[in-house]
């Protein structure tokens, strides 16, 4: 048996006040219940996931007209993209988070922009 304090209502009159509405009693109970998983599986996963996570990388040339520049069919902002680690352009954002059915990728180089 593991045992958690679990927090509830925290937050009153969500729909109306969003995160500004703090509770100052929320109700606190004691979550005793049988672990799925280990705890040393538990944690080995944790250790592994921080030790995936990276930092991008920082390029020595840097996009600085990402977001000014404005695609030419939507007008939504233009954003950084790289290939093969060394051709750098510009492309539309909307494309980019969206796919091919928000617009289309506008793509132009980054060195001649």
């Amino acid at each position: 048996m593991v045992s958690q304090n679990l927090q509830f209502n925290q937050h009153l009159n969500w729909s109306e006040k969003r995160r500004r509405g703090k509770n100052t009693n929320p109700e606190i109970i004691n979550g005793a219940h049988v672990p799925i998983i280990s705890t040393q599986l538990w944690e080995d996963v944790q250790q592994k996931k921080r030790k995936r996570s990276y930092r991008p990388t920082q390029s020595d040339k840097p996009f600085i007209l990402s977001k000014l520049l404005r695609c030419p069919i939507c007008g939504h902002g233009m954003v950084s993209g790289k290939s093969n680690g060394n051709y750098r352009f510009y492309q539309c954002g909307q494309y980019k988070a969206k796919g091919s059915t928000a617009c289309k990728p506008n793509s132009i180089n980054a060195d001649v922009a």
